[in-house]
């Protein structure tokens, strides 16, 4: 395999002649291997023409040839994150990076790889930077192929240290957390060697294992839901654990079977935990329903909300299983009985705001639109509810001037609210603005809501604006406060872009499946 190599030629131009000889004497010392003395000429030049990019990328390259990996990539980090580099630095300062982090990561390529490996990381994606700026550099090119083949092999001798691991004494959990590990590490290594035969071979042995595992864990969690399923008189918190139980079960299994498809463990298994889930959320559904049907009468509000909840856990369990009798029965059942309360509690709402109208139409306006409301959501439950429409249609014709008081109402409380609470105040012109706009919609030609609404969201403008320059004011003080680090990520941030960097952060994250001891990465990608 070639060697990483390292563009060493001094890229400082000088109009001067002096200047020119002693960049020639520079580029003469690099040459025969002398960088100390390059270093100290190139830093005399640094003088007379400070912060020069030309030279400082020299003066990395002669501190790399001295081996003073660190600083020469801290050199070429900073020119990375200066903002009017030229151009043609670009390209090359990126593929120093990449070479610099390679140099970094070689010592411990052999005694500890997983320190190795984040560094080869970083000179990949540099590589990859630097090929986006010079896609035909054919040394960048011959660079990022030499960091691709060692980095499948690291992640290779990682998954096989994970899996050397693995003994008749690791727990299951354990067992899984390393097979799962590895495999990840197996993946990318195949990744990055696609034609690798090898790396495919390792693959398949590792989901082979995994799923076999995660079988393994699937069947004892559904035993333990079994338990709950043969009890009839189980405790609803009971009931809600096995459904947990069912649903882990669940969601191993399947990854069982994606992993191997010849599985047939895993599909059966599948099979069965979805109709058991399916019977205890209809046993769920059912003590729902019978809650709701017993608040109806005391406390409808509480018995719409738990007639909806039943309705989802029924829903759910028809979607585990569309076959599932008792709880199509059910579910139509409370249904109905849901939709018969709104209608009631509607027209219970709709009667009390008629005879607020003349007192105080605000809060008859309140209630009129929450009477409208259960009448939509019965109409959205059975679109053949012919009760519905009609008065839902009455209700529109007698809201405009009520719910012009509303609106007159919440402007007022905003501008109590404001010296007080912006928040609050935005909320009361919302409410207001709501109203407002609910007005016109019934009636277009409303003049006066018209004028009112656009007050409203000339106001609403005004202290968004302030709360804005409140947050902006909040966000620079804690900037202050925080020290500013640039890393390597932020370098990296900069030059790529969002989807691509948050790909990168995403590998970079370490994992934390298993971590028995913290001096101890196994997995870092």
């Amino acid at each position: 395999m070639k060697a990483i190599t390292i563009l060493t030629t001094v890229l400082a131009i000088c109009l001067n002649a002096y200047c020119d000889a002693r960049l020639s004497q520079a580029r003469k010392m690099i040459d025969n291997n002398q960088p100390e003395g390059a270093i100290k000429l190139l830093n005399s030049i640094l003088q007379e023409k400070p912060s020069d990019p030309y030279i400082l990328y020299d003066i990395a390259v002669a501190e790399y040839t001295a081996k003073n990996y660190d600083e020469a990539e801290k050199i070429w980090q900073e020119l990375a994150a200066a903002t009017e580099l030229p151009k043609k630095l670009q390209g090359k300062v990126w593929m120093q990076i990449g070479n610099v982090s390679f140099r970094k990561g070689e010592p411990y390529e052999q005694s500890a790889p997983e320190q190795a490996l984040p560094m080869y990381e970083q000179s990949l994606e540099a590589y990859r930077v630097a090929l986006a700026t010079y896609p035909r550099d054919s040394l960048t090119k011959h660079n990022l192929k030499v960091v691709e083949e060692k980095l499948a092999r690291l992640h290779t001798v990682l998954a096989q240290k994970l899996l050397n691991d693995i003994n008749k004494k690791s727990s299951l959990k354990e067992q899984i957390e390393k097979l799962g590990a590895a495999l990840d590490h197996q993946r990318t290594a195949k990744e990055l060697a696609p034609k690798n035969e090898e790396y495919s071979r390792n693959v398949e042995n590792t989901e082979k294992q995994l799923s076999s595992a995660l079988t393994q864990r699937a069947t004892q969690e559904e035993q333990r839901a079994d338990s709950t399923m043969n009890n009839p008189s189980a405790q609803r918190w009971e009931r809600e654990q096995a459904i947990k139980n069912l649903e882990n079960a669940l969601t191993d299994y399947r990854e069982a079977s994606n992993l191997n498809q010849q599985n047939q463990e895993a599909k059966k298994g599948e099979e069965r935990v979805l109709e058991k889930l399916s019977t205890l959320l209809t046993r769920e559904a059912m003590q729902l329903h019978e809650q709701a049907k017993q608040e109806a009468t005391r406390d409808p509000n509480y018995a719409i909300s738990t007639y909806e909840q039943a309705l989802d856990k029924y829903d759910e369990a028809l979607q585990l299983n569309e076959n599932n009798e008792p709880a199509q029965t059910s579910r139509e059942q409370a249904r109905q009985e849901l939709e018969n309360l709104l209608m009631k509690q509607g027209d219970k709402l709709a009667s009390e705001g008629r005879k607020q109208k003349e007192q105080n139409p605000a809060e008859a306006a309140e209630k009129m639109m929450n009477a409208m409301n259960n009448y939509e959501n019965a109409l959205a439950l059975n679109p053949d509810n012919t009760e519905a429409p009609p008065k839902i249609s009455a209700i529109e014709k007698e809201l405009p001037p009520l719910l012009m008081a509303l609106g007159e109402r919440e402007q007022q409380r905003a501008a109590q609210e404001e010296p007080k609470s912006l928040d609050k105040a935005v909320a009361h012109l919302e409410k207001a603005a709501t109203s407002y706009d609910m007005v016109q919609q019934i009636d277009e030609q409303n003049k006066l809501a018209q004028e009112r609404a656009e007050q409203v969201r000339n106001d609403l403008m005004r202290l968004r604006e302030k709360l804005n320059q409140m947050a902006a004011q909040q966000k620079a003080q804690q900037e202050q406060k925080q020290q500013y680090t640039r890393d390597f990520n932020t370098l990296l941030g900069w030059a790529k872009n969002d989807d691509k960097q948050k790909e990168y952060e995403a590998k970079r994250n370490p994992t934390t499946k298993y971590t028995p001891q913290w001096d101890r990465i196994f997995k870092n990608w």
